[in-house]
């Protein structure tokens, strides 16, 4: 269960584009197998002043994430939304119409 969690929350999603990990904490994850290999993500001259800096900088940039992905899941809403609309047939009704109501 905790790997299908762990997969669920940092992997990108389709309608914000950004993985809950990020959204969340304003970074992307490290796994345990880029802390001992290197990576795009990681590398050797690891100063823990240099990397609060940068945690920092990160972080300043978290509300602008979190308001792109929420534009990006809005506009995603509303084309869905349009195109149950085309596919809906309007129907009016008066007061007396006989209806099927299903429970």
């Amino acid at each position: 269960m905790h790997t299908v969690l762990w997969d669920y929350r940092t992997t990108p999603h389709s309608t914000t584009s950004e993985s809950h990990f990020r959204l969340m904490y304003g970074t992307e994850t490290v796994i345990p197998i880029e802390l001992t290999e290197l990576t795009g993500q990681t590398n050797t001259d690891t100063d823990f002043s240099t990397n609060s800096v940068n945690l920092r900088e990160e972080l300043e940039f978290v509300d602008k994430v979190k308001s792109e992905a929420a534009l990006r899941e809005t506009s995603l809403k509303q084309k869905i939304a349009a195109r149950h609309n085309k596919k809906v047939i309007k129907q009016e009704f008066e007061v007396g119409d006989l209806v099927i109501r299903w429970n």
